[in-house]
């Protein structure tokens, strides 16, 4: 799938896939669906329940999630939002 796609980004849009797929899985695997390719995606993921964060590590990956599915995975703007971090 990854080599098939046409990467019109280059190497950004690759790594910044790459990276939002390590964002949505836990795991040490990143199955095909977690992958996020406008063009080749012809159904929506599956909705995965919200859980409890377990640490602050989970809180902030969470956090920085929210960010980024709330600016459209656009990074810039998912930085500069309003998103307060969690108190330390």
């Amino acid at each position: 799938m990854l080599q098939a796609y046409d990467w019109p980004g280059n190497i950004r849009q690759l790594s910044n896939t790459i990276e939002r797929s390590i964002l949505v899985e836990d795991g040490s695997v990143i199955p095909a669906e977690s992958i996020s390719l406008p063009e080749i995606r012809s159904r929506p993921p599956k909705s995965r329940p919200r859980r409890q964060p377990e640490a602050h590590g989970e809180q902030e990956k969470e956090m920085i999630h929210r960010a980024l599915e709330d600016n459209l995975w656009i990074q810039k703007d998912a930085a500069s939002s309003s998103a307060s971090p969690p108190a330390r």
